[in-house]
């Protein structure tokens, strides 16, 4: 609050009636007018010369605009780490690596340091690596039988077993003709058709 005062004089003859001596009349009436007011002093606006709105009494950049939750620093990337200690300034990261996205060598939206194949790409619920449903060490996105483990030379396929006699052919002397394991995977009592066809083979 603050008090203003504002005086004021004025004179002013009073002149008597006609009938009296004029010249003998010497008085006069002096009045005067005193006012005071009351008033609320207008506040001083706060130095602000980024003119961000933050004053630069609590403003941690008080020449560079920013954000009021920044501290009045600039956050170019808006990933919660200002310019000044962001790394990687343009590019969002997080603040336990200044900033900076983490590395992702195979692309694959999940960062090296949580990813258990850098080298290759998989979806982030199988940490990294690629979905190999059968187990055979080969990806489902390449295996021709990714229900069932099989061999690379096979394209993730079991061997084949052309005669269907459980005996594989990598195992079996006589791959197209079924036969018991006993005996190679050739039948019991070899025809001599058989014998002569392994005989041209060997």
């Amino acid at each position: 609050m603050y008090l203003t005062a504002n005086f004021s004089q004025s004179f002013s003859k009073v002149y008597i009636p006609d009938n009296y001596n004029a010249s003998s009349y010497k008085h006069h009436v002096i009045g005067g007018t005193i006012g005071i007011f009351l008033g609320k002093q207008q506040p001083k606006k706060p130095s602000d010369k980024d003119g961000d709105g933050v004053p630069d009494s609590k403003d941690n950049c008080p020449t560079i605009a920013g954000k009021p939750e920044n501290g009045g620093c600039p956050d170019t990337d808006n990933d919660g780490v200002i310019d000044t200690e962001d790394g990687c300034p343009g590019i969002a990261g997080p603040a336990d690596n200044k900033g900076c996205p983490y590395a992702d060598a195979d692309k694959d939206g999940v960062p090296d340091k949580d990813d258990q194949c850098i080298d290759q790409p998989g979806p982030i619920e199988n940490k990294g690596c690629p979905v190999d449903s059968d187990k055979d060490g080969i990806p489902d996105d390449v295996d021709a039988c990714p229900g069932i483990a099989g061999l690379a030379r096979y394209k993730g396929c079991p061997v084949p077993d052309a005669d269907g006699d459980g005996i594989n052919d990598e195992e079996d002397n006589c791959p197209t003709v079924k036969g018991v394991k006993e005996n190679q995977g050739c039948p019991a009592e070899i025809k001599a058709e058989v014998k002569t066809a392994l005989n041209v083979a060997a």
